[in-house]
């Protein structure tokens, strides 16, 4: 039966059963006959109708077609605007427009409602408007506070012994811990489980001291009394070992390591008094530290980080970090009177963390300025290594006190996560798909959850056993992307580079990828690509022809987004562009687009046609969705661009489980709860669905 016959009938199944009831499921008025018995009710046709509009926007908004939900949500609330739940859902679709503002605004209105509302809705409206605050900018000076700890032993079970050093996997799902006299790797997941234990095979790891995760998901470990290198996979075979000749850097006592995305290892020698560069192929390239004329040479170097440029590495018996470029150059030194007994040190959002004693400290890489992060409420003994995981959490090792402390900031711990359903497929009912995202107060993706931290209800009924996948703990996982084109006059001096853009950017797509090209003209032209002969004779058919002086970035970045709603991928907007925005943004545009993209999950990269070209519209926008800006002719070419759209975080989980409901032809809405918690947080969300429109009695 084809769907428009399935519709048709459905129209005419649920109006004539509505009809057929003995009692309205609305609250219709009463008329009262004088010589009758019993009272007649009058049908309450606008009612029925704002049921039918809402039916329909339901399942519009789970198909992704928001706006069509917006107008049949709009229509309800018009017929029946006493009724919570068409504004409940009302404001589901202004959020997924990205009108976050009329989202709250109907929200605020039923947070007192005994139907809808509660502290679930008024922790949702209160975490959007802490992300449009000031207070998120400075959530870098937040106090750090200890969500949980991990102890070494447990009951008889050793999980590590003596920690020196730490490790997130980049996938955020896994933390690795060097436990020295334990000779092992420990691997917990999120919720604080070991889940296993790495000890070397039949070379036993001996004196394991540093560990370093690999976005291929092997490990790095530098053994201390083995004088060696060490490579793991991600089950703990050995794979590779260096370092202890002298062809190979001769280390004497290795610590702690850093890598750079250049595919170079950098490794601290505290006996060797140096630190020692590989490749990732065990290789050696030189040797950082060792007395000239510029530079006294390393006394006892101990915690190590790398930016693009430089190279940070702390000595801790002067109790300094100097500062290298790659080449091995020294650049200056500071910390001077700063520090008490440095270890381990990280870089991140240009700060640098410092394990530094009984305590964390923050060193602003701009300014200069310190602030302690934490001292574990004056219980730290030996803060040897810090990190920070994709969750934004800090993991702190305390040798002496055997655990490991996670840490979050004070505004996170007391503010709940934001768990939000981008939709519900029940083409196959009683199975039902429910794709959400958990995302931190401040919007960071929380991943690495399973099923152990969901529990979800359908009208009050708990759901058993569930099914959790997520597209994090794939590496290479597909992408669903929107090439879009600057289709201004400025452009008509680049037509070479926009050219050479689009091609290396579809030729880095995989067989598996979906992508199409965008014209952001006047009106924005949309192009579906089978392959990337077939997107350069698109290229040719526009260019100059479609350029325009009224091009419109917003209609076009608009219909980008719709094109990439409900794809099962990481998506992604590459906007390929002068960086010279002809007109004046609203200020309202920036927001309600950002959010757009922020809601749907879809990160924005702007691609700049000219070195040295920047748009703090665009670059704003790409910091807001998760993406970033880039130049087009970069070393690397944009397959990095590509790789890091295909990595990026998203914190989006699908949740499967078997309904217990009747479908009841589809005429009845299921209410869906929604909770996420990890250890001492957690989030709620309402949502919900009607079953698909099934004409026969059976299930």
């Amino acid at each position: 039966m084809n769907k428009k016959l399935s519709l048709l009938l459905f129209f005419i199944f649920i109006n004539t059963s509505l009809f057929a009831q003995e009692s309205n499921p609305f609250d219709g008025d009463v008329l009262f006959e004088e010589d009758l018995v019993q009272p007649i009710k009058r049908l309450d046709v606008d009612s029925i109708k704002a049921m039918e509009l809402f039916n329909w926007g339901v399942r519009a908004f789970h198909e992704g077609l928001y706006n069509k939900a917006l107008l049949d949500f709009e229509q309800a609330v018009r017929l029946k605007p006493s009724e919570p739940l068409y504004r409940l859902w009302l404001g589901y679709a202004n959020f997924a427009t990205g009108l976050d503002d009329l989202a709250i605004r109907q929200w605020q209105g039923l947070v007192n409602d005994d139907q809808i509302g509660g502290g679930w809705l008024r922790t949702r409206i209160e975490t959007l408007q802490f992300r449009t605050s000031p207070s998120r900018e400075n959530i870098d000076q937040d106090p750090w506070t200890v969500r949980h700890q991990t102890d070494g032993r447990s009951n008889q079970t050793i999980r590590f012994d003596s920690p020196t050093d730490l490790t997130s996997d980049p996938l955020g799902t896994l933390t690795y811990v060097a436990g020295y006299t334990s000779n092992n790797i420990a691997v917990f997941d999120v919720n604080g489980n070991l889940r296993t234990r790495f000890s070397g095979g039949v070379m036993p790891l001996s004196g394991p001291w540093g560990v370093l995760a690999m976005s291929d998901g092997n490990l790095f470990v530098s053994e201390f009394r083995g004088q060696r290198i060490t490579l793991l996979n991600p089950n703990g075979r050995r794979l590779l070992t260096f370092g202890s000749t002298a062809e190979e850097g001769a280390l004497l006592g290795p610590q702690y390591m850093t890598s750079t995305e250049d595919g170079y290892l950098y490794v601290s020698d505290w006996v060797g008094n140096k630190v020692v560069k590989y490749d990732f192929n065990g290789k050696y390239i030189m040797t950082v530290g060792l007395p000239n004329e510029q530079f006294k040479g390393l006394r006892q170097p101990t915690g190590i980080a790398a930016t693009a440029q430089e190279l940070f590495i702390v000595d801790s018996k002067d109790r300094l970090i100097h500062v290298f470029d790659h080449s091995g150059n020294y650049l200056r030194t500071f910390g001077q009177g700063l520090l008490e007994r440095p270890e381990q040190i990280r870089i991140e959002h240009n700060r640098l963390l410092i394990a530094d004693g009984k305590r964390v400290i923050s060193y602003d890489l701009s300014t200069g300025d310190v602030i302690t992060a934490t001292d574990l409420n004056g219980r730290a003994q030996r803060i040897v290594s810090v990190d920070i995981d994709r969750n934004g959490t800090i993991v702190v090792a305390d040798q002496i006190n055997n655990n490991l402390s996670f840490l979050i900031p004070r505004s996170e711990l007391y503010g709940n996560f934001f768990v939000n359903v981008h939709r519900i497929n029940n083409d196959a009912f009683p199975t039902t798909r429910v794709i959400a995202s958990i995302q931190s107060r401040s919007g960071s993706p929380m991943l690495g959850l399973d099923k152990n931290n969901f529990f979800i209800e359908e009208n009050g009924l708990p759901l058993t056993p569930l099914t959790v996948s997520t597209l994090d703990t794939r590496r290479d996982g597909s992408l669903a992307s929107v090439i879009m084109v600057e289709g201004s006059k400025l452009t008509e001096n680049y037509r070479e580079n926009l050219l050479h853009a689009i091609q290396e950017l579809s030729n880095n797509f995989t067989p598996n990828d979906e992508f199409s090209l965008i014209w952001a003209s006047e009106q924005p032209i949309h192009l579906t690509n089978q392959n990337s002969q077939e997107i350069v004779g698109h290229f040719h058919r526009l260019f100059p022809q479609s350029l325009s002086s009224a091009w419109n970035f917003e209609r076009g970045l608009r219909l980008a987004g719709s094109q990439l709603i409900n794809r099962n991928a990481r998506l992604a907007i590459f906007f390929i562009t002068t960086g010279e925005h002809e007109r004046t943004v609203a200020q309202y545009a920036y927001r309600d687009l950002s959010s757009y993209l922020k809601n749907n999950n879809i990160a924005f990269y702007p691609i700049y046609l000219k070195q040295g070209s920047s748009n703090q519209f665009y670059d704003a926008i790409a910091q807001e969705s998760g993406g970033k800006p880039f130049y087009l002719f970069r070393p690397r070419g944009l397959k990095e661009v590509v790789d890091i759209a295909r990595s990026r975080a998203t914190g989006l989980y699908q949740i499967e489980y078997r309904s217990p409901l009747f479908h009841n032809h589809g005429r009845d809405y299921i209410n869906l709860s929604i909770m996420a918690n990890v250890q001492s947080q957690s989030g709620l969300t309402k949502s919900g669905y009607f079953p698909p429109i099934i004409l026969s009695e059976t299930r």
